[in-house]
């Protein structure tokens, strides 16, 4: 399993109501792969997202480089993210990076 280089980020609005989240894979074979198929691995229950401690870990069994990543995040953070994960809410997958693949996770408007 690899450990792919990637970029993690909490996206918020301008009250700070945690919103969703970003992965971009860094400028790295393994993580490019690992981001780039992570979206449509998730949507065929062949990824997970899941949380251990203080980390927010994305596992990705089903790239050519399989492996996990993992990001520290503080207590607020990590509590939003677990209850807009577990929530009835909307939540849709879209595009983020702009020189390596990426996406985003967030919470569909209503």
């Amino acid at each position: 399993m690899t450990n792919p280089e990637t970029e993690f980020e909490v996206i918020k609005d301008a009250s700070g109501k945690t919103l969703g989240f970003s992965l971009i894979a860094g400028a790295q074979t393994e993580g490019e792969d690992f981001v780039g198929s992570f979206p449509k691995a998730l949507r065929n229950k062949k990824a997970d997202i899941k949380f251990e401690g203080n980390e927010i870990v994305f596992v990705n069994p089903d790239a050519i480089f399989p492996g996990r990543c993992a990001h520290k995040l503080d207590q607020t953070d990590l509590v939003s993210l677990q209850d807009l994960l577990a929530s009835e809410n909307k939540l849709k997958i879209e595009k983020a990076g702009f020189f390596t693949p990426g996406f985003k996770i967030v919470k569909m408007e209503q």
